[in-house]
Order: C-alpha cells, then structure tokens, then sequence
C-alpha cells in the first residue's frame, strides 16, 4: 500500500509543476523512444528501486520499514529544447519532491542528478531520491481505536479486525 500512496503523491507533485505532460512507472520509455511517438513531453516516469522490508523492532506491532530509491526519468524533446527552460523545470521538480512527506514514507532527499546523453532527439535527466517507506497498513491488524461522536457524549471504541 506505501508504495501506491508513494506513487500518488509523487503523481500529484509533478502534475502541480506547469508543463509536464505524460507521467507513469518507467519501463526503459526513453530507450524505445523512436517506436513510441505516443509519449508527448516533457515527461516525467517513476522507478522504485529494490525495496528490502525489516520489521522494525520495539515499535507498533507489524511495523516495517524499506529504505528506498526513487528514480524520476524525465524527458524533453530536443527540437523544442530551451536550455534555461530545460534547467529551471528540473530544478522545480527537485523543489516539489523535496516538500513531500507523509506517514508512510520519509521526506524524498536527492542523491543526484544525472543528464543522459545517450539521445538524439530527446534531452533526458535522471533525479535520483532516497526515502524510507513505512507499511503502516500491516499495523491495522488487531485493533483501531476511534472516536463516535453521539448525542449526548463522545465515546472511544475498538473494533476487532483480525477476523
């Protein structure tokens, strides 16, 4: 589930940066580009790394942790290519992955930045992110406790969800 709750905010990041037009999960787009005329650009794929999960001991019961690298290729088309352009929308992807956070996953740190020169019609980069994704799905098992307001008093309640 961290995964997807990962990828949605990923997606809702990069939809907030003016201009990008294609996103997805990576699977080498960029390498099959010339067959792919499809993709419209600038566009920006996702890669998760290998995600190892330990169980993280001495804290809520079936918590575990992955350390994780997120990968976001982005790609221009080089016919419409304004350097400074091509530099500032990178940058303000940078920006918007850094801001992110949340209960499952750790705020996105850059590692590097790699530009691709292996194109030639398309100026590609690589942003490469460590994180720390959280299952805290796994931890709703047994018990949750809320709060049903009535008319007359709030009361706490637990429901049994190991059934």
């Amino acid at each position: 589930m961290s995964k997807t709750i990962l990828y949605n905010n990923l997606k809702t990041a990069i939809d907030a940066v003016e201009g990008f037009k294609c996103f997805g999960l990576y699977n080498g787009q960029f390498d099959r580009e010339i067959d792919e005329d499809v993709l419209t650009y600038p566009a920006v794929f996702i890669s998760f790394g290998s995600i190892e999960w330990r169980n993280v001991l001495g804290s809520i019961k079936n918590l575990q942790e992955a350390p994780l690298e997120v990968e976001l290729y982005i790609g221009f088309k080089q016919l419409d290519k304004d350097n400074e352009a091509t530099l500032q929308a990178v940058d303000k992807l940078f920006v918007a992955m850094e801001a992110m956070s949340n209960d499952e996953f750790d705020p996105l740190r850059r590692v590097r930045d790699t530009q691709d020169v292996n194109y030639d019609n398309l100026e590609a980069w690589v942003l490469t992110f460590k994180t720390t994704l959280r299952d805290v799905q796994a931890t709703m098992k047994g018990s949750i406790t809320h709060t049903i307001t009535t008319l007359d008093a709030r009361t706490n309640s637990t429901i049994n969800t190991d059934a």
